[in-house]
């Protein structure tokens, strides 16, 4: 057995970090195994750190995403995918027109049914708020209490305008003395126990709108025929105009062509009176200067 405290010794000052140790212990913690030949093949596995381990577990998940990313960077046809995002909330009040009716009644209906009904259809959250809306003796206090009696309507743009719509339709229809007497009938037979249909003003909402879209149509369409007569009309009278504008003009042209004619036809008599007056004095004349024949001229014989 080959003893390294020499060795040892020489490359490290032992005895100046440990020098209240004996050289026993000191031999005994520096010196080496013997080499064994039967170990010389075998790969001791070392134990592996934690951290690194993590980290590495990291690395092989996160590695295909990070291929996957540079090759949507490289490609140029690649487009990013849009975020979700809720969209913008609007909120909306409607206010009690007159204390004195059941403004509350009408808004909620038969058992809360109009509220379910009108926020299940325009897609909003209604809320009554205001004096008047909290329970008694509840201690619950709302944002909006310290307000008159209201309705809060929260939704987009679009569907807090329809439940805007729908909450002054449902008010003023059921001011009417028949839908209020109406509410009052489905009021008792609820309490009564009855099932029944609740007829909602609102529900007819759509059908109404129809006949309106329908009635605009045909509005349209008689005021198209109308307006297509108007034009029919306009045409006659223009084309009567016309024809009676080109009989003028016909009649003005042939005024104007017998008056060329009887213009020409004088011209032609006048040239020819005077062609008479010329010959006969050139005739008169030669008759004078001489008698003899051979002095006229050929043809004034």
């Amino acid at each position: 057995m080959t003893d390294y405290s020499e060795v040892i010794k020489q490359k490290l000052p032992i005895c100046e970090l440990h020098p209240f140790m004996p050289p026993t212990i000191i031999n005994t913690i520096y010196t080496a195994p013997p080499p064994n030949s039967l170990n010389l093949t075998l790969k001791l596995k070392k134990p592996l750190n934690s951290a690194l381990t993590l980290s590495q577990a990291w690395t092989k998940s996160l590695r295909p995403l990070a291929h996957s990313s540079i090759a949507n960077l490289k490609n140029t046809s690649f487009q990013v995918p849009l975020v979700p995002h809720k969209p913008q909330q609007y909120t909306s009040l409607v206010f009690a027109p007159d204390l004195n009716k059941n403004f509350q009644g009408t808004i909620l209906g038969p058992r809360g049914q109009n509220l379910m009904q009108m926020q299940k259809f325009s897609q909003t959250q209604m809320n009554l708020r205001g004096q008047g809306s909290q329970r008694m003796q509840s201690g619950i206090v709302n944002p909006g209490d310290d307000l008159k009696l209201h309705v809060q309507i929260k939704g987009c743009a679009l569907n807090s305008v329809i439940a805007l719509k729908m909450v002054y339709d449902v008010y003023y229809n059921c001011m009417q003395p028949d839908a209020l007497n109406r509410y009052k009938q489905i009021q008792l037979q609820q309490l009564s126990g009855k099932k029944i249909q609740v007829q909602q003003p609102w529900i007819n909402m759509e059908k109404d709108h129809a006949t309106m879209i329908q009635k605009t149509l045909q509005h349209q369409k008689n005021e198209l025929k109308a307006h297509a007569k108007g034009v029919q009309f306009y045409e006659a009278c223009l084309q009567k105009a016309k024809m009676q504008q080109n009989g003028n003009a016909d009649e003005k042209e042939e005024t104007k062509e017998q008056q060329l004619n009887t213009k020409e036809e004088a011209k032609i008599e006048y040239n020819q009176i005077q062609e008479q007056k010329i010959t006969q004095q050139i005739k008169n004349d030669y008759t004078e200067l001489s008698e003899e024949e051979d002095l006229l001229p050929p043809g004034m014989e």
